[in-house]
């Protein structure tokens, strides 16, 4: 179970919560929506700090997400937009997307100090560019962002990237 879980048609707003120590913070899934996450913290979930899955729509601003032992935010299928949020020292992610023909916007984060990638996204219908910029990737464990084949988009935008153990960014596939 999750901290905070919208299944079936769920709508809502979520202000200034905090979840931890559980399986995830908050799941969303079969085509919920949130209007509005502000202010939400998210530390130590056995899972993902966030999963947005089944074609889910979310808007997430001041999102904490650290020391999950996965990702701090999991996009599986759904339009994500996050701005000026914070993902760091998860076990393996800050940023995960594996979603075909979805938008993620990402814009003025910074992801910090994971395991793995500090954003990876594999089969992601991103719209880069404009979409995701001004993000910070920092000290992680593998690349700073990282691309994979069948992801689209045009880059990984304006971005700040330093001390991430495998360099800047990859981007396989991405024109």
């Amino acid at each position: 179970p999750a901290g905070i879980s919208y299944y079936n048609l769920s709508t809502g707003n979520i202000y200034y919560c905090k979840t931890r120590d559980g399986f995830r913070g908050l799941n969303v899934a079969n085509t919920s929506y949130i209007t509005n996450a502000n202010g939400m913290m998210t530390y130590s979930n056995s899972n993902f700090g966030v999963l947005i899955m089944d074609g889910s729509n979310i808007t997430m601003r001041y999102l904490k997400s650290n020391n999950n032992d996965h990702s701090g935010l999991a996009v599986l299928g759904g339009k994500v937009v996050i701005y000026n949020s914070g993902f760091k020292s998860n076990i393996y992610f800050g940023i995960y997307c594996s979603t075909f023909g979805y938008a993620l916007v990402v814009n003025n984060n910074t992801v910090n100090a994971n395991g793995s990638h500090g954003f990876i996204t594999d089969y992601c219908g991103l719209a880069f560019g404009g979409n995701t910029s001004t993000n910070a990737y920092t000290n992680n464990g593998g690349w700073g962002a990282y691309c994979d084949s069948g992801a689209t988009g045009t880059g990984f935008g304006v971005a700040t990237y330093s001390g991430n153990v495998s360099g800047t960014y990859s981007a396989n596939t991405a024109t």
